[in-house]
């Protein structure tokens, strides 16, 4: 089939989830579909983004982002806001127009909108995780407003009247969405990992030292880092005065670098974490505040790393020997003070092909199959 995918950014670097889930998703369907990638440019992409991405498309297309245009700008959730190109808008009516495409893939609904007054085609609408519950939690938290939430509802009663066919993360995200709009087709396209990538390595892991992993510009991920750092870490501290907490992840604020407290290491904007997940003694995963899945946590498994997470943290992934899953952040005091004393695992044979993005590709291909046999 010939797919035109909607991108709301470059799919490269992999240096973030969305980044990493679209580009090997679609690297791994290149040879049996040709697919056409049109994204908006992102200011900070590195000068090989665009050849690097001839592994993952027969062709791609870049368009620039452009301020949204009053008053649509008011309606707008700040993703789309952001994301938002009038250029790549201007094309997509002779695209669809061409009929040359079996299907359109929609990366994140922050693009939907462009496509609401076109004709009908085949399409899918893919959800790297729920933005409606992500909002509505972050608001809870005090981490957006009330108005925020109120955008991304009307967004996505928008986009589940015009798109069918849905791809998620998680079927627990599946059954959230499906819940509110039971007429959709809900189709479940898990993360995956590189297992040749992320290999277990032949070095000792530091018995004291923890491993939080994440972009630290993601509001999720800095409400569980703060909740844990407030709530679990003096605990852990007290009853295990070595303990060290290494802190990787990209664009950490100027507060977070500032702050000092005893163990904690923060570590910015790294080219590769496999040599934290090789030397950990367990990878925590403290989210009160999710959707999707994490795919650090798949890259820590492939690798050998114990994981602790919250049921948050931990959606999307059944149980595993080395994945202990707490109800709540303040649990994790005992379960990490518990996994540090057992001290390292032991090396085994690597069960992992569910977690191979090979797998997840041959959900997706099913799903692009499927809504494009479908009427539009």
């Amino acid at each position: 089939m010939r797919v035109l995918v909607l991108s709301p950014t470059l799919p490269w670097p992999l240096d973030a989830g969305g980044r990493i889930r679209t580009y090997q998703l679609l690297r791994r369907l290149r040879d049996a579909h040709e697919v056409h990638l049109w994204a908006v440019q992102q200011p900070d992409a590195p000068a090989e983004s665009e050849a690097r991405l001839g592994e993952a498309c027969a062709e791609l297309r870049v368009f620039e982002r452009s301020p949204m245009p009053v008053p649509r700008y008011w309606f707008a959730p700040a993703q789309e806001a952001w994301f938002h190109s009038a250029e790549l808008e201007a094309a997509l009516p002779e695209a669809y127009a061409s009929g040359a495409y079996d299907l359109v893939h929609v990366d994140e609904p922050c693009l939907a909108r462009a496509c609401l007054e076109l004709p009908p085609r085949p399409e899918l609408l893919h959800h790297h995780k729920l933005d409606l519950e992500l909002t509505r939690a972050l608001h809870l938290a005090g981490r957006t407003s009330l108005l925020e939430t109120m955008r991304w509802r009307t967004l996505e009663e928008l986009v589940a009247r015009r798109f069918v066919h849905h791809a998620f993360c998680t079927a627990h995200d599946a059954e959230r969405f499906r819940a509110r709009h039971p007429e959709t087709v809900a189709h479940v396209v898990p993360n995956g990992v590189d297992l040749a990538h992320f290999q277990p390595r032949a070095v000792e892991r530091d018995p004291d030292e923890l491993l939080f992993l994440g972009s630290l510009d993601y509001a999720p991920n800095v409400d569980g880092l703060e909740r844990f750092l407030a709530e679990v870490w003096p605990a852990l501290r007290a009853a295990r005065p070595r303990t060290s907490l290494v802190v990787v992840g990209r664009a950490p604020s100027a507060e977070l670098r500032r702050e000092a407290r005893p163990g904690v290491h923060v570590i910015p904007d790294v080219d590769d974490v496999r040599p934290y997940l090789a030397r950990a003694a367990a990878l925590v995963v403290p989210l009160t505040i999710g959707g999707g899945s994490r795919l650090k946590i798949a890259e820590a498994l492939a690798m050998g790393c114990p994981v602790v997470s919250t049921e948050i943290g931990a959606q999307g992934y059944a149980p595993a020997p080395d994945l202990e899953v707490v109800p709540a952040v303040a649990d994790l005091a005992e379960a990490l003070a518990r996994r540090l004393a057992a001290g390292p695992p032991e090396p085994g044979a690597r069960d992992l092909a569910a977690l191979d993005w090979d797998r997840a590709a041959e959900r997706l291909d099913a799903a692009w199959r499927a809504a494009a046999a479908a009427p539009a």
